[in-house]
């Protein structure tokens, strides 16, 4: 009898919505691009590089129901995120800010760095939904995705971060909406998964599929961590397990063996979290509220394999920073539509709140990409990404136009930081650093400098009233959970690494 009380809820819920008014009637003529009361899933899959894809011109097969989806979606050709980290990069997802301002950075690979936690004034958008009467839920992978960084501030119901398999998100999220729709309000589900992170070990009959021939000395690594939990699975990247090296040991010298098959196991995890996608698409049909959401889909960054010399996601290169950006509108309106042009994740924020009819949040700086939809462009502005470890020892900052990419590297703690350029017309896998040539254009790197300017200004702005908690790892638990997942390790900072000062501090001199 109890576990019926749930379903008899719901039924109730979804009589109540049969009754006098329906919010779908308010929404006008097919055209409409206003859905006040409309629903909202906000689905982040980790680490998913834009073109790997259907959609986006993959054609490997990894991606049926996302390439169904985007059928009947709007589709972000161009869409860039702003850090190729996780921690931030989502951070800027939720605020609308670039991470210089919102201040939020991953956990160090050392003990003893101070972090700062999301500043109070700084608004996200589960808070300006939360303020406009939408109950919300998060079902998060955890990691560097923690309540204590702000990623919780504005969820009211329950924010949860559990490293595990897709499955048991999709799960979860699914049993959230049954809470939520229960309730009779619009509702805001936040999912995200780690599932197409390394060590890439998908279910073997996507491994069989994409990666049956291994190669390269991570082979005998994966196989030892084939059938063992997810989490277990995480916990080995930079820790031995069940007798091997961690995952990524010696990865300075993986080549391309290496390469090759980490990217096809990597194909069999896009696959896998596809089609466990599938199955959190067709809950929301089954539900009948499918037709009442905005349904978003995206990254946080995307992947390397190898394509600059690395592997993870360290640089500020396309293959780190194109994500998907897919936005299915309530009842599929301009279903088919393909967005070309930039676009950045903060502009995320103010088009979710344009489509839902909300006041704008005063703090964002991105803008809607409404009008974009309507006519199949975006403004093309350029895209600033950043990557933030350890200032000012470790920094980089690139600026993305149509044509070029510009970015600024520091390296180590001495010494002035450096500029390198990519002509995209020409190189559009950035490969060629044309910084010392006639393609070279000045200005680019003016309009970087100037952009990063803003945002130092922006965020000393802010710190006036409010300049963030400090999180330290101190708290046993907090630290034994980072180390279980192969976050921290013993040691000190190196001398010289500690966050302080600004980049363009190094910034080099001359023309």
């Amino acid at each position: 009898m109890r576990r019926a009380a749930p379903l008899a809820l719901l039924l109730l819920a979804c009589l109540a919505c049969e009754g006098d008014h329906n919010p779908a009637s308010d929404w006008g003529d097919s055209q409409a691009l206003s859905f006040r009361g409309a629903h909202l899933l906000l689905v982040s899959v980790d680490t998913l590089r834009a073109d790997r894809l259907g959609c986006y011109g993959y054609e490997r097969g990894t991606t049926p129901v996302l390439d169904a989806l985007a059928a009947e979606a709007v589709l972000f050709e161009q869409a860039y995120s702003h850090s190729p980290k996780t921690a931030s990069a989502h951070m800027s997802l939720f605020t609308s800010l670039l991470p210089t301002v919102h201040k939020v950075r991953n956990f160090s690979a050392r003990l003893g760095l101070e972090l700062t936690a999301l500043p109070r004034n700084r608004l996200t958008l589960p808070q300006v939904l939360n303020q406009s009467g939408y109950e919300n839920a998060a079902v998060t992978g955890g990691g560097n995705l923690r309540s204590d960084m702000g990623f919780q501030r504005g969820f009211k119901r329950r924010f949860e971060s559990v490293m595990d398999d897709v499955s048991w998100h999709v799960s979860r999220t699914l049993e959230r909406w049954d809470e939520l729709i229960a309730l009779g309000a619009p509702s805001f589900v936040f999912m995200h998964t780690y599932q197409v992170h390394g060590p890439y070990v998908p279910p073997a009959e996507y491994m069989d599929r994409f990666a049956p021939e291994p190669k390269g000395v991570v082979a005998p690594r994966v196989a030892a961590l084939k059938g063992l939990p997810f989490r277990a699975q995480w916990g080995a990247m930079n820790k031995p397990q069940g007798g091997m090296p961690a995952f990524w040991e010696g990865v300075e010298d993986f080549g391309a063996d290496e390469a090759s098959y980490l990217s096809d196991l990597y194909d069999g995890e896009v696959a896998y979290t596809d089609a466990q996608l599938g199955r959190l698409l067709d809950g929301l049909r089954e539900r009948g509220i499918l037709d009442q959401t905005i349904v978003v889909v995206l990254s946080d960054h995307g992947e390397e394999f190898f394509e600059h010399g690395r592997f993870e996601h360290d640089q500020l290169f396309r293959e780190h920073l194109h994500v998907p950006l897919i936005v299915r509108l309530p009842g599929g309106r301009f279903g088919g539509t393909r967005v070309s042009g930039l676009a950045g994740l903060i502009d995320v924020m103010p088009t979710l709140l344009e489509l839902l009819d909300l006041p704008p949040s005063p703090t964002m700086t991105g803008e809607s990409l409404v009008p974009s939809i309507r006519s199949g462009r975006s403004a093309n502005r350029p895209v600033v990404a950043e990557r933030v470890m350890f200032l000012p020892a470790e920094y980089g900052a690139t600026l993305r136009s149509p044509q070029q990419t510009v970015t600024f590297l520091i390296d180590g703690p001495e010494g002035p930081g450096r500029l390198t350029a990519h002509d995209l017309s020409h190189d559009p896998g950035e490969l060629d650093d044309v910084s010392g040539s006639a393609a070279f254009a000045p200005p680019a790197a003016a309009a970087l400098r100037h952009e990063l300017e803003r945002a130092i200004a922006a965020r000393d702005d802010l710190d006036r009233i409010d300049s963030g908690e400090v999180i330290r790892l101190s708290d046993p638990a907090a630290v034994a959970e980072l180390k279980s997942l192969g976050y921290v390790g013993g040691g000190e900072l190196p001398e010289g690494t500690a966050l302080q000062g600004t980049p363009l501090e190094r910034w080099p001199q001359g023309p």
